[in-house]
């Protein structure tokens, strides 16, 4: 009968050690956007980050990375409109903007179509896809999620690239445009 017992502590600490380590502590973070206040993602805490200009543009290049290895890579890249068009960002136009990068993607993709699917939080919506490159090169990713999406006056154009089209990642990132938000 101790050994029963023993053995049902131990399978206890193994369970919660193995559901704490799975659990991922996940952290509000703010990205400067010139002139449009901030950009506010909730990520995990122990993604690496990275921000340069895009080429090319007066924009920021936001770049999210895991902890280690590389299975992923996303960037995510703010825009606004020059003249300040209020419908710059709605879903309308997103909806064309992916729509745009979907058609221009397909012909590299293993997917001869493939559905555009809604982003919905409190403050965002937007559009995304995913595609599977037919000719990956060595080290290259080989699965890839666009992402268009408005967020306050901002469009973000958003692409995850990874090794493995189960990746957690896609569905944290997903989540976290659901809940972005944009304050000045």
């Amino acid at each position: 009968m101790r050994t029963v017992r023993q053995i049902s502590l131990a399978m206890t600490i193994l369970t919660t050690t193995a559901m704490t380590a799975t659990a991922t502590e996940m952290k509000e973070r703010t990205f400067a956007v010139p002139q449009h206040g901030n950009l506010v993602l909730n990520l995990p805490a122990d993604w690496k980050q990275s921000i340069k200009n895009a080429p090319g543009l007066p924009v920021p290049l936001i770049m999210l990375a895991p902890a280690q290895g590389n299975a992923f890579e996303i960037l995510v890249t703010p825009f606004w409109s020059p003249k300040n068009d209020p419908t710059f960002n709605n879903a309308e136009n997103v909806k064309r903007l992916v729509g745009a990068m979907r058609t221009q993607m397909l012909p590299k993709a293993v997917e001869k179509q493939v559905e555009l699917k809604e982003i919905k939080g409190a403050t965002s919506s937007g559009y995304y896809f995913l595609v599977t490159d037919k000719a990956p090169k060595p080290g290259e990713f080989p699965y890839a999620v666009s992402a268009g999406l408005g967020v306050g006056d901002l469009l973000l154009h958003v692409t995850l690239l990874c090794r493995d089209k189960n990746d957690p990642a896609i569905e944290t990132m997903l989540k976290a445009l659901q809940q972005a938000k944009q304050t000045k």
